[in-house]
């Protein structure tokens, strides 16, 4: 969805589908999505568009000789849960499009499945943990950090937090938790500070939800794992990832968004135990299942091949 957005946009009178509207509608072909404007990726929404040296002609220029000058489009993608958005950039770019994205497969052997998270996931009941993870490059301010635990507390429900620091920063993020909050939480919560083995936690039997900024490789691994998700999209295409996973396949809620908001707290609360213990909740658990169940990694090789084909059949010199 996302790379067909910026097909869209990249390739059209951006000026005049943006103006100075709050609301962007977006419409062509298979797309009919309404953007609003703080959705928008950076170059679009800012003083950029109309300064007067715009960088938009400059990236449209990139783009456009990209997309002409290559012979066809691999996205990590998986076919069955984007079939429209591929058949969009096939038709739009006059050229093939696959969808190569492999579903990921619980690694088996190794350390990672004697961590101390994995053997505390051993311990809970099914579906009853909530896992929260904001990847290796979106970080929280303290007020950001105190609004998510807050509500986390108040929700009374089974956790997984792991927290990471900025890069450089000198900064324990940890220390941007209320006074309390591990001690209070220990009984039925884990933080922990660092890495995690996420592909192992979510296909876990007691992961339930994850909440996440929707990056798309996290994304990908929620839905390989069949885990639905609560979001909080903070830039580039996680705004895209989000209204995918929420409105088309049905098993995502969204308590915040961008990088400075501050989360309520109490949305924070009601969206955690709405997910964990609700009807909602459940429907999206077997959605996410269901969508699981969808994909396949032989379509991923049916797609490689696909392209090694295409590009073959191209008389290119394989010396090249």
């Amino acid at each position: 969805m996302a790379a067909s957005l910026l097909q869209f946009l990249f390739t059209n009178p951006v000026s005049e589908i943006i103006s100075d509207r709050q609301i962007i509608e977006i419409r062509d072909r298979c797309i009919n999505v309404n953007l609003r404007r703080s959705e928008l990726p950076h170059m679009l929404r800012s003083e950029l568009l109309y300064s007067p040296y715009p960088v938009l002609p400059v990236l449209q220029q990139a783009y456009g000789l990209a997309k002409g000058s290559c012979a066809a489009t691999l996205v990590n993608t998986f076919d069955a849960l984007e079939s429209e958005y591929v058949k969009y950039l096939e038709e739009s770019t006059g050229k093939p499009v696959w969808g190569i994205a492999c579903p990921l497969h619980k690694p088996q052997f190794g350390v990672e499945n004697e961590s101390e998270c994995i053997r505390w996931l051993d311990t809970q009941k099914e579906k009853s943990v909530f896992y929260i993870s904001f990847g290796s490059q979106a970080f929280l301010s303290e007020d950001q950090m105190k609004a998510l635990a807050k509500g986390i507390a108040a929700s009374n429900q089974p956790f997984i937090w792991t927290i990471k620091d900025p890069v450089g920063g000198h900064v324990n993020s940890c220390d941007f938790l209320p006074e309390g909050f591990i001690e209070a939480t220990r009984d039925r919560g884990m933080v922990i500070h660092g890495w995690v083995p996420q592909r192992l936690i979510l296909s876990h039997p007691s992961t339930a939800f994850f909440m996440s900024h929707c990056g798309w490789n996290s994304t990908l691994e929620s839905i390989s794992a069949g885990v639905p998700m609560v979001v909080w999209p903070m830039a580039f295409d996680q705004f895209a990832n989000a209204r995918l996973l929420i409105e088309q396949l049905g098993f995502g809620l969204q308590i915040c968004e961008g990088y400075d908001a501050i989360p309520s707290s109490d949305v924070v609360e009601n969206t955690v135990t709405i997910a964990m213990t609700a009807e909602i909740g459940k429907d999206m658990r077997q959605r996410a299942l269901q969508i699981k169940e969808s994909i396949n990694e032989a379509s991923s090789k049916l797609s490689v091949k696909a392209f090694v084909s295409y590009i073959l059949s191209l008389g290119l010199d394989d010396n090249k």
